[in-house]
């Protein structure tokens, strides 16, 4: 179904042992205002967060400084609480005790992207998630979060990565735009 709000999908790809995960202009058009990118048990192979970067010239360079301001909230089985800060090189989405390098120890995201090509308004998302750490004693966690990269609002962001802070990843990625 398109147009009238439903979320299309656009393109899907299997990581396995990848460094990022990149979509560019050819998929974030003006002919969806927001996007979606739904990561699906996503292994790593260390313990590190997954970050995004933005860019506006379809992935040539993506911006770096420390403009990404976000919050993230998260709370395990344990009854830990815990957080992840801003004002970084880019948008980071697990909660600082997240583990998923070892065997069975995954992640999973959906990732809410508000209007990127707007030359009106900061660059927006939402985030929420889970991870689950099934090695003794067994763990599971969800978070969720917002941000905006606050640099400039006049640049249309054209494309968009995400990737683990070290190592690589592996698991099903896909992107979806939603039209109004």
């Amino acid at each position: 179904i398109k147009g009238g709000g439903a979320w299309e999908k656009l393109s899907s790809t299997t990581a396995s042992g990848a460094s990022l995960v990149a979509f560019g202009s050819s998929l974030i058009t003006s002919a969806h205002r927001d996007y979606r990118i739904i990561m699906s048990q996503i292994d790593g192979s260390e313990d590190a967060g997954v970050n995004m970067q933005i860019s506006d010239d379809n992935g040539s360079s993506y911006q770096t400084s420390g403009n990404y301001r976000y919050k993230n909230w998260g709370n395990n089985n344990s009854g830990e609480n815990t957080s992840s800060a801003n004002g970084h090189t880019a948008a980071n989405f697990l909660p600082a005790d997240a583990e998923w390098s070892e065997a069975g120890q995954s992640v999973s995201l959906i990732i809410d992207i508000f209007n990127p090509l707007s030359t009106s308004h900061f660059f927006t998302w939402a985030v929420r998630g889970h991870y689950n750490e099934p090695a003794s004693p067994t763990r599971h966690g969800g978070f969720l979060g917002g941000g905006a990269w606050v640099n400039t609002v006049s640049e249309a962001y054209n494309a968009v990565k995400v990737y683990p802070t070290a190592g690589t990843f592996s698991g099903e990625i896909t992107l979806y735009g939603r039209a109004v």
